[in-house]
């Protein structure tokens, strides 16, 4: 009966060690991102097997056959699920840029019914092998999620929220643009239901979407803190000698790589370019696919803009 047990128990860590779930949340408005993250991260991993789950929407939803497309290299190491989901559950809620299609982060476990995943935002990109994160997944079965700490909730961009409205204590604040779960334990602890009770009430204080709400309703005990390779915030004034390290790189603020314009003033559209000529997107131009939304982001974010231009790594 032991051995029984030892031998379940060794090939349930061979399962974890040879097939990784990666899931990434995004619309037809970032889909060029989805490629070039999906892109790098199977161009760089060791993993035997990858099954992809891509959350999308149903009225503005990426293309299942042109991600196939792109990763067309990949497809003897690589399963491919586009699940549609209707967020019309978060329409009231305020959303990020106008987009409450992210706070599908939340549902996760409700949408995907796997114990174990990595989860991206779609401004990722690795310059690593993700089998450097196993150690990582033998200790997530004791925790909600795994992330990197960005700052403390009293110095966060929600410091009103946390520190006089909730009266939290001066805790870690994770960003989770890269994310262990444990979904297993989401579902067990019911935690949809928190998150959504908890963006039904302070919605209009949730200045970074679905991210104030992970860091406002999981208690910090049930948080890992994941070495920042494995979510190194770049930013406009990053100098390129730090682009060339092993790790996930997560490119913060604005204008990301696809925005308008972008190919000519982003400091390391370069990177995205190396990725990108690979993908089904090779003759992506921000300006053939003008909008007046694209117009109007550019006008919110012109300050993110001005900063790139005038102040942006050089070196």
């Amino acid at each position: 009966m032991i051995g029984s047990w030892i031998q379940i128990i060794k090939n349930q860590s061979l399962y974890i060690m040879n097939n990784i779930n990666i899931i990434l949340v995004a619309d037809k408005n970032v889909e060029v991102g989805v490629h070039v993250t999906l892109f790098s991260l199977l161009n760089k991993s060791s993993y035997e097997s990858h099954t992809i789950y891509v959350i999308t929407t149903k009225e503005n939803g990426i293309s299942e056959n042109r991600l196939k497309k792109s990763l067309i290299k990949f497809d003897n190491k690589c399963n491919y699920h586009v699940i549609q989901f209707d967020d019309s559950i978060f329409s009231t809620f305020k959303g990020l840029h106008g987009n409450t299609f992210i706070y599908s982060k939340l549902a996760l476990a409700e949408l995907i019914k796997v114990s174990y995943a990595l989860y991206l935002d779609v401004d990722v990109i690795l310059n690593i092998d993700i089998r450097e994160m196993n150690q990582y997944f033998e200790l997530l079965p004791q925790y909600l999620i795994m992330a990197n700490v960005e700052t403390s909730k009293h110095n966060s961009i929600e410091k009103e929220l946390f520190k006089n409205i909730l009266k939290q204590n001066d805790e870690s604040y994770y960003n989770t643009g890269v994310m262990l779960v444990n979904l297993d334990l989401w579902r067990k602890k019911n935690v949809f239901s928190s998150f959504l009770s908890f963006t039904k009430e302070f919605h209009l204080f949730c200045s970074t979407a679905d991210q104030t709400v992970f860091n406002a309703v999981i208690e910090n005990n049930l948080i890992y803190n994941l070495p920042k390779e494995f979510n190194f915030r770049v930013e406009y004034n990053t100098v390129r000698e730090k682009l060339k390290n092993k790790a996930i790189f997560h490119f913060y603020g604005r204008p990301k790589h696809w925005d308008l314009l972008a190919e000519f003033v982003h400091p390391q559209f370069y990177i995205f370019k190396e990725h990108i000529k690979e993908t089904d997107f090779k003759s992506y131009k921000s300006y053939k696919n003008i909008s007046i939304k694209s117009i109007r982001k550019l006008i919110k974010t012109y300050k993110s803009y001005l900063k790139v231009i005038f102040y942006g790594a050089k070196s």
